[in-house]
């Protein structure tokens, strides 16, 4: 999707929170999100579709606060969003790449920029569950 040009295209709404955010924090590992298997059925053109089927979720028992505010100040000076008036509302629309790029970039500078605070992990629970060693059936 990023090397064919997508876009995110946004009718009457903001361009910070789009699916390219959650993309870029997949694709940058963020501690507060996870890979999930689901155990589901999957019909194509109404045949069942062989899983198995993933999707990377957030901790539901982390009180996560979004803020998108970082990511809209960065996009928004990089000058990557085309927008246009369209009847009372505003369309945007951003590149994928660009996007994706301008937040991996947060990302690195802080893995939690798209949060209000970092969360409030417990020790020896996921994902702050310590080193593997004597429990990875290697050591």
């Amino acid at each position: 999707m990023l090397k064919a040009g997508a876009k995110a295209v946004r009718l009457g709404l903001g361009f910070a929170a789009n699916v390219f955010l959650h993309y870029a924090e997949a694709v940058y590992g963020v501690p507060y999100m996870y890979n999930k298997v689901f155990d589901v059925e999957v019909f194509e053109k109404g045949r069942p579709v062989e899983g198995p089927f993933m999707a990377v979720v957030r901790y539901l028992d982390l009180d996560l606060k979004f803020d998108f505010s970082k990511i809209q100040e960065s996009v928004g000076t990089a000058g990557v969003v085309k927008s246009s008036v369209l009847g009372a509302g505003q369309v945007n629309a951003v590149t994928a790449s660009d996007y994706v790029e301008i937040a991996i970039q947060l990302l690195k500078k802080d893995p939690y920029a798209f949060l209000m605070r970092p969360p409030s992990y417990t020790k020896g629970r996921h994902p702050f569950d310590g080193i593997t060693k004597g429990r990875d059936g290697i050591s």
